[in-house]
């Protein structure tokens, strides 16, 4: 209930902020579009709300058809009786295939609601839930976007939605994929532009940690596979790539020899949980490793409860997302989303303001500052000590990685 009651104010603060300030163009406005083939009833809607899935419900509720008082309020007080009419120059669409990146449809959907709020931006938000990245969802997204004259799109795809995009969008239509980096999709368009992590430039700066043995764990996933190969095409040394089942809780078998992992540079290229159990079982088998490194996956603050600090001394994590305001942070937050660790969010962001102050309003001060090089956003590479209950930047290295990060090319 308290989200629910922190969106309604989000709402209300997009209508009525700063009203002094005279526009033709109306304040920030949210709607909810349903691709979904298959009804959504009472029960399927409140278990929409217990889940604290507010963007689906508002998809999902169809007033003409639910006659359910309580549900009926909630609708409305989410804004569901707001309507808007523009030309569609300021309008953006946000493609969501709620069946492919899961719990990231929260993420991405509060992201860009708060991001609207707290800048006070004069635009038209539609979220429109297309399922999966199929070539009959996609295109359907596209179509019911283009019926509302719609030509600017948000679009949290992998890399078989791009292909899908990619075909189907139009010459005089934008897209901005917060999901994929450039380099590793390998494809490019015109009039898309990408905001994905570039974890092979954060691998690349993680090796001025490293010595020349290189050990790299993953958990079998397409990204830690992904993360393996990239530090491997990194290493010039002895490399050991350790694979390491999703399921598996005891790790004796991958750790216990302790001269092959001895004085190597770990890679943990998998989820915070593992990382933490390889960190963790590594010192009970007497393992003195050179160091621990982790790209932005283990950039979080639960890496401090996870791993403890005597098992975190030579712990170094890479992370993209740069210093963000105190307003932006604070109302983030109200939405349940840390904009200094999630950079899906982060991304989210900087794809809506880059939207919006390119090709709706171009006197609107921008509050990130990255820059797009070749259809991509550029971030910059820091890299971070976790040492005692807060991640320190390693002062020793900063002229270094500003050399790194100037050389990587896209």
């Amino acid at each position: 209930m308290k989200k629910i009651i922190i969106a309604l104010t989000a709402i209300y603060f997009c209508a009525f902020a700063k009203t002094h300030i005279m526009s033709n163009i109306a304040p920030a406005s949210i709607q909810y579009i349903n691709l979904e083939p298959d009804f959504c009833d009472i029960a399927c809607l409140n278990e929409l709300l217990e889940s604290d899935m507010l963007a689906s419900f508002m998809a999902r509720f169809e007033p003409s058809v639910i006659k359910d008082q309580n549900l009926s309020m909630m609708y409305a007080s989410l804004g569901g009786n707001i309507t808007f009419v523009a030309d569609g120059s300021n309008k953006i669409a946000v493609i969501i295939p709620q069946k492919i990146i899961k719990s990231y449809t929260n993420v991405i959907t509060d992201a860009i609601v708060s991001y609207a709020a707290q800048t006070n931006a004069k635009i038209q938000i539609e979220f429109i839930f297309c399922g999966d990245e199929s070539e009959s969802s996609v295109s359907s997204a596209l179509d019911q976007a283009r019926a509302r004259n719609i030509s600017y799109f948000i679009a949290p795809f992998t890399k078989n939605g791009f292909k899908i995009l990619k075909k189907n969008l139009e010459q005089k239509e934008f897209a901005f994929i917060p999901t994929i980096n450039v380099r590793a999709n390998g494809e490019t368009a015109p009039n898309i532009v990408f905001g994905g992590i570039d974890y092979e430039a954060q691998i690349r700066v993680l090796m001025s940690m490293a010595n020349d043995k290189i050990t790299a764990f993953s958990d079998t996933s397409y990204l830690g596979n992904l993360l393996n190969d990239y530090t491997r095409q990194s290493s010039n040394g002895e490399f050991y790539d350790v694979q390491i089942d999703s399921k598996e809780l005891n790790l004796e078998e991958y750790l216990n020899n302790k001269t092959k992992y001895n004085n190597t540079s770990m890679f943990l290229n998998l989820p915070t949980i593992k990382a933490s159990l390889i960190a963790t079982q590594a010192r009970g088998y007497e393992i003195a490793p050179h160091a621990l490194l982790s790209t932005q996956i283990n950039y979080t603050p639960h890496i401090f409860n996870s791993i403890d600090e005597k098992n975190r001394q030579n712990l170094y994590i890479a992370n993209s997302i740069s210093e963000i305001n105190d307003e932006l942070l604070a109302t983030t937050a109200l939405f349940g989303v840390n904009l200094n660790f999630n950079w899906i969010a982060y991304s989210s962001n900087i794809g809506l303001e880059y939207i919006y102050t390119n090709f709706i309003d171009t006197a609107k001060k921008r509050v990130f500052h990255e820059s797009i090089q070749s259809s991509q956003v550029g971030y910059d590479i820091k890299i971070y000590e976790a040492k005692g209950y807060k991640f320190s930047p390693v002062k020793l290295m900063e002229e270094e990685i500003k050399d790194n990060n100037s050389s990587l090319s896209l």
